[in-house]
C-alpha cells in the first residue's frame, strides 16, 4: 500500500504542443475536405499533447504532489506561451529549446459525431533525445509516465534504456500507446513500413517493465499487429505488463489485470460503461481519465475505484470546455451523480 502522507513525485515525459482547437465542425465529416469555406463558433489556443495535459491534470488533482515534464520545445515565440502555461498549472516544465525548429502545433478538428482529427507538425520533437533527460530526474519519484511516445522517434529508440532506469531506482512505470501516425502511412509507402517496424519493435522492448498500459483497441491491436484484441491482449501481458487499461470510448473503459495464480497468459476483465452526457470538448478526455487514474493508485486505491472515478473524470471533461482546471472534489461530487458507477466506486 502506497503511504499517501508521503508526498508523491511524478515525472512525466514525452509530448507538449501548441493545441489549436476549432470548435466542433458544423458539417458533415466527409464535406470538410471539399473546396470551399467553414465558419466555426471559436478558436482556442493552449498547451496540449498528451504528456502536456496529462501533466496538467494531475498537478491540478494531487495539487501537493511534484509534477514535472519533461520535453523539448522549439525556438520562441510558441515555446515561451507554452512554458508559462505549464508553469500556470503548477507544473515544473523540465524543457530543452530547441534553436532550429519552430515550436511543435497540432490543429484538432472535430467532428459532430465525436470523432478527431489531428493535424500535427512535429516541430522541435524531432530533435527530442535520452540527453535530454536530466540525470537524475528519477531519484525519489514514485512514478513515471512515458506518454506521447510516438512523437520524438530519436527518444523513443532510446526509450527502453531511461525507463531502466527508473525501474533500477523502483519508479512504477506506465506508459499511453497512443495512435502512431506512420499506421497510417505504411500502406503507402516502403520506407514507412520499415520505419514501423522499428517503432514497434522499441515500445515491445519496453513492455516488460510497465505496470500501467493506456491505450484503445485500435492502438492495442495495431500495436500486435493483430486482428484479435483478446490475441493481442494475451501477447501484451506475456511480454509482462500488469495491467492495461483499454478507453473504449462511449462504451467506457476494460480493465484488464495479469493473474497472480494462474499462468500470465490469463487473466481478469471488467468493464466500466460511459457515462452519459452533452460532449463539448472531445479533446484531452483520455488524458483526463489516466491522471485521475494515475492519481488514485498513487493514494492506494484499488484499480477499479481508480478506473470508475477517471470514468467521471472523462465525461466531466467532455462536458466542459477546454483548459478547464478540474479538482479531485469536484470529479468525486460529480461522481456521486451516476448511481450506475457506485458498484465500481465501491469494488474492492
Amino acid at each position: 500500500m502506497v503511504n499517501s502522507m508521503v508526498q508523491k513525485k511524478i515525472v512525466c515525459i514525452g509530448d507538449v504542443v501548441l493545441d489549436i482547437l476549432p470548435s466542433i465542425l458544423p458539417i458533415a465529416k466527409n464535406e470538410i475536405l471539399l473546396d470551399g469555406e467553414t465558419f466555426v463558433d471559436s478558436v482556442s489556443y493552449q498547451k496540449g499533447g498528451c504528456a502536456g495535459n496529462f501533466s496538467c491534470v494531475l498537478k491540478s488533482i494531487m495539487p501537493m504532489a511534484e509534477v514535472s515534464l519533461v520535453s523539448r520545445v522549439g525556438r520562441i515565440p510558441y515555446s515561451d506561451f507554452l512554458i508559462k502555461e505549464i508553469e500556470k498549472f503548477g507544473v515544473i516544465p523540465v524543457f530543452q529549446i530547441d534553436n532550429v525548429e519552430r515550436t511543435q502545433v497540432t490543429m484538432a478538428l472535430s467532428y459532430q459525431d465525436g470523432q478527431r482529427h489531428f493535424l500535427t507538425f512535429l516541430g522541435g520533437l524531432k530533435n527530442f533525445v535520452i540527453e535530454d533527460i536530466p540525470e537524475d530526474i528519477f531519484k525519489d519519484v514514485h512514478h513515471l509516465a512515458f506518454r506521447g511516445i510516438w512523437f520524438a522517434e530519436k527518444l523513443l529508440l532510446k526509450s527502453e534504456e531511461f525507463i531502466k532506469k527508473a525501474i533500477a531506482l523502483g519508479v512504477d512505470v506506465s506508459i499511453d500507446l497512443g495512435f502512431d501516425p506512420y499506421w497510417n502511412l505504411q500502406k503507402q509507402n516502403e520506407k514507412f513500413q520499415v520505419n514501423v517496424g522499428k517503432r514497434r519493435s522499441a515500445v515491445m522492448k519496453t513492455l516488460k517493465y510497465v505496470k500501467y498500459l493506456f491505450g484503445n483497441e485500435e492502438e492495442i491491436t495495431q500495436l500486435i499487429h493483430s486482428e484479435s484484441l483478446d490475441a493481442a491482449i494475451h501477447e501484451i501481458l506475456d511480454m509482462g505488463v500488469k495491467n492495461i487499461i483499454i478507453h473504449r470510448g462511449d462504451k467506457g473503459c476494460r480493465i484488464i489485470q495479469s493473474s497472480k495464480l494462474k499462468p500470465m497468459k490469463d487473466f481478469s476483465s471488467i468493464n466500466i460503461p460511459a457515462l452519459q452526457v452533452e460532449v463539448k470538448n472531445p479533446v484531452g478526455s483520455g488524458d483526463t481519465f489516466d491522471s485521475i487514474f494515475l492519481a488514485e493508485i498513487l493514494e492506494g486505491k484499488p484499480i477499479i475505484p481508480a478506473a470508475a472515478l477517471a470514468t467521471a473524470g472523462a465525461a466531466y471533461s467532455l462536458m466542459n470546455s477546454a483548459g478547464n482546471i478540474l479538482s479531485m472534489d469536484v470529479i468525486v461530487e460529480f461522481s456521486s451523480r451516476f448511481p450506475e458507477l457506485t458498484p465500481f466506486l465501491n469494488y474492492s
